[in-house]
């Protein structure tokens, strides 16, 4: 299991199998209409996309796993 985490808010021994979720301090929201086209209400979450970035990922991916690395 790795735990190199500096994050005190997690437990000091972690479970396979379980998920652990910082809490979250929100700080604004979104008017509805903004919240609907950022798909969010927290500006914190919002992920701005950049064309081919997905493609760029899976090309990375194929060609990293064709090399045989580990």
């Amino acid at each position: 299991m790795c735990n190199n985490n500096n994050n005190n808010s997690l437990p000091a021994t972690l479970c396979y199998g379980n998920a652990y979720v910082p809490n979250q301090t929100f700080k604004n929201i979104f008017s509805p209409a903004e919240g609907l086209s950022n798909g969010t209400m927290f500006p914190e979450l919002v992920i701005p996309y950049y064309p081919n970035q997905s493609l760029a990922e899976m090309n990375y991916l194929r060609d990293y796993n064709e090399r045989g690395c580990r």
